[in-house]
């Protein structure tokens, strides 16, 4: 089944956020306990849309991250986000 993504690469990271959010707060967790962030992004030119969603979400909390710059994303997507989180 094909996912419902956002329209522009702000709403699907807001959309995995919520999602990452929804996870570690069933286990128990939350965004303050990510240590690692991994972030694919198909075009460098969508980072500073990204990434300003991405400070919104995390606030002053700074876990490591990488930006990793990919060919295209499964389905057409804008990012694809995984995270490393202590529960």
């Amino acid at each position: 089944m094909r996912p419902i993504l956002a329209e522009d690469a702000a709403g699907q990271t807001r959309q995995a956020l919520r999602s990452v959010r929804a996870i570690l707060d069933a286990a128990g967790s939350s965004l303050s306990s990510v240590v690692n962030v991994t972030v694919c992004i198909p075009d460098v030119s969508l980072w500073d849309e990204v990434n300003a969603v991405y400070e919104e979400c995390f606030g002053s909390h700074r876990p490591a991250r990488a930006i990793v710059p990919t060919r295209e994303l499964h389905y057409g997507a804008f990012v694809e986000i995984s995270v490393v989180a202590l529960a």
